[in-house]
């Protein structure tokens, strides 16, 4: 174990095993398989619990969370969303105007992201260092 600002890393949680998963079935070229990063329970439950935790608060701080996110946001539920995308639809189609709506959603993009590079953004837009 090693001593890091937050506190004691147990050498499991230094060890991560990828895994390969085929994306269509009986399909297993490289190109076609998901590379999945498998974490030790608690550590993924660490990091979900206090990173998330830490990283709302400061993106709701710094006001950088764009007005139509609503996951894992106080005070805004999936119903609220759902409520506004059909109030903006009907308020549209009542003027009888032409519009456009912009949705940005990052659900099947994860496994594309790279996580050091978001953090070292994040730190030079002021997220302080225990977080990352």
């Amino acid at each position: 174990m090693h001593v890091c600002s937050q506190g004691i890393v147990p050498e499991r949680w230094k060890q991560i095993t990828d895994i390969m998963l085929e994306k269509n079935p009986r399909d297993s070229r490289c190109h076609q398989l998901w590379i999945t990063a498998l974490f030790e329970r608690d550590l993924n439950h660490a990091k979900r619990v206090l990173i998330r935790r830490c990283l709302m608060h400061f993106l709701e701080d710094k006001k950088m969370l764009p007005e139509m996110q609503f996951g894992s946001r106080r005070g805004r539920q999936c119903p609220s969303a759902v409520l506004r995308k059909v109030f903006s639809n009907e308020y549209v189609h009542l003027l009888k105007q032409t519009a456009a709506f912009v949705e940005n959603d990052a659900v099947g993009c994860f496994d594309r992201l790279v996580n050091n590079l978001i953090l070292m953004v994040l730190k030079k837009l002021g997220l302080p260092s225990s977080i990352t």
